[in-house]
């Protein structure tokens, strides 16, 4: 890939951090000259993982030290830090494969895919999840938890909120997450399905034990009529559209195989132009 198609993706990797992280992050990244971040300087600061940090202890430190809560992960980094970085990190034909997710840090993007040339981490000792849960997906997948970035929504506008799954083995199949935005009655206002992370880590290739950070940005018809809603989300199976049976840390099988988040989403009149 050229230098143009270079910059492509670094833009289209800044576009997203910018759609779905709030300004003044502090992040873990480089050294490394992939991204030319200093044209973001204004908005996020970057800290290069130091030359010292010879052990993922070193690294958790120095992260709470400097308050970083992200981490973002390339080619170049990993040369440069390879000692520190090989055990969950391998470059392969320019790209980052992906061993073993570091312990405490939830993959949230990847770009193009797996493997791929960047890869952001959301690292949950410094931003824990907001609403943690605890249900079994067919005993393959815990769903940890979620969070939902704006809770009040106009009609037209974009619902953004994230959900946290963890495997606990080895998933022979690719799962389709479901998520729907319940009116009264459990009338649909609006949805998204697709496989996790953009549709770019499906399930078949996420590692035991890592954790997930994939986050939704759901849009509102312009009609949606004003009020309080729900969401519910889930995974199922897409060739059969069978949902995965949601248990609870009790063994309670959750009814509809669905799980209603607490958190009302309440939706506004849509801004007249």
């Amino acid at each position: 890939m050229g230098p143009a198609g270079q910059l492509r993706l670094a833009e289209e990797l800044f576009a997203w951090i910018q759609a779905n992280l709030t300004r003044d992050i502090e992040f873990l990244w480089g050294p490394s000259t992939t991204l030319g971040s200093w044209r973001y300087e204004g908005e996020y600061y970057f800290n290069e993982i130091p030359s010292d940090a010879r052990s993922w202890a070193d690294l958790a430190a120095y992260a709470r030290q400097e308050g970083c809560s992200y981490a973002i992960m390339d080619i170049h980094t990993l040369h440069r830090r390879q000692k520190l970085l090989a055990s969950s990190f391998a470059a392969e034909q320019g790209r980052i494969h992906i061993r073993a997710l570091p312990s405490n840090w939830a993959l949230t993007y990847v770009q193009p895919g797996l493997p791929c040339r960047w890869c952001v981490f959301q690292m949950l000792d410094q931003q824990p999840i907001g609403h943690p849960l605890s249900l079994t997906l067919r005993g393959q997948i815990r769903l940890l938890g979620y969070e939902v970035a704006n809770a009040r929504v106009q009609a037209g506008g974009h619902l953004h909120f994230t959900l946290y799954w963890q495997p606990l083995t080895t998933i022979g199949e690719d799962y389709t997450v479901f998520t729907h935005l319940l009116g009264p009655g459990n009338v649909l206002l609006a949805q998204v399905d697709r496989q996790p992370l953009q549709g770019r880590v499906p399930t078949g290739q996420w590692i035991p034990g890592g954790i997930y950070a994939d986050r939704f940005d759901m849009s509102l018809p312009a009609d949606t009529p004003p009020g309080e809603a729900q969401l519910e989300v889930g995974l199922y199976q897409l060739a059969t559209m069978e949902r995965l049976p949601v248990v609870t840390l009790e063994g309670q099988r959750l009814p509809e195989d669905r799980v209603l988040l607490s958190i009302p989403i309440i939706i506004g009149e849509a801004t007249s132009q």
